[in-house]
């Protein structure tokens, strides 16, 4: 975990060095000079809503970055500490069984007895687990899919309620900031709003806001992660 929180470290500074940036063009405004100082390029407002609006990517970006890290670090933990199929949670083993048994591909009868023998070989020999835990509707993750995501996995979220309510409370349409930014980003990767559009209705002083909300959210994530990966809690627990 001590590489998902320098990633997450990093990748956060970036976007807080970047708000800076803007703020100081909202502030002030800039020009482009070159190196020369012969030329000059001014920084229009289209421009500046635009590179407003690209946080939504990059918040995004740092969402699923982060909640993806984690699930890979477990699964990593599973396959290098040796743990067997018989051993695991029944959470992992519904998950690994889903990945492997590709349950949610149309395969045909020769691709789908190929699946059912690896999955048999592997809990005949007792092999090690290995897999890529899959999250599912890719390109959705708010805070409600990302609590129903780790909550497949066997994984409690434990929010302190004063950030839980900030991440709930609404700040546009009835959005909270995590729900804001997946609807922003996707509308923005898709085609259905324009940069332009988009960065016009929001002040970086709110980006800001939300992003410090969102930051301490996925820092709280990223701790419950770590108690669950320290009790092992993806082994199966034997009641004595």
């Amino acid at each position: 975990m001590i590489e998902i929180r320098r990633g997450f470290r990093e990748r956060s500074q970036e976007i807080l060095q970047y708000l800076d940036t803007l703020r100081f063009v909202e502030n002030h405004g800039a020009d482009f000079v070159s190196r020369s100082g012969n030329s000059r390029l001014s920084l229009d407002t289209t421009t500046h809503h635009v590179l407003k609006a690209s946080v939504f990517l990059h918040l995004y970006n740092l969402v699923e970055s982060t909640v993806t890290g984690c699930l890979s670090r477990i699964a990593e933990e599973i396959c290098e500490t040796g743990v067997v199929y018989e051993d695991l949670s029944e959470e992992w083993k519904k998950s690994w069984l889903q990945e492997k048994g590709q349950t949610a591909q149309p395969l045909n009868q020769e691709k789908r007895i190929e699946t059912l023998l690896e999955i048999s070989e592997h809990l005949i020999g007792r092999k090690t687990i290995d897999f890529d835990p899959s999250m599912r509707g890719g390109g959705n993750l708010d805070d409600s899919q990302i609590e129903k995501t780790v909550k497949r996995f066997g994984i409690e979220l434990k929010i302190h309620p004063s950030l839980r309510e900030a991440i709930k409370r609404h700040v546009v349409d009835d959005m909270g900031p995590l729900k804001l930014i997946r609807q922003r980003r996707n509308a923005l990767a898709h085609g259905e709003a324009s940069f332009g559009d988009c960065g016009r209705t929001v002040s970086v002083r709110d980006l800001r806001i939300w992003t410090a909300v969102v930051v301490r959210y996925l820092r709280e994530v990223i701790r419950c992660f770590e108690e669950y990966l320290h009790g092992r809690y993806f082994e199966r627990r034997t009641i004595v």
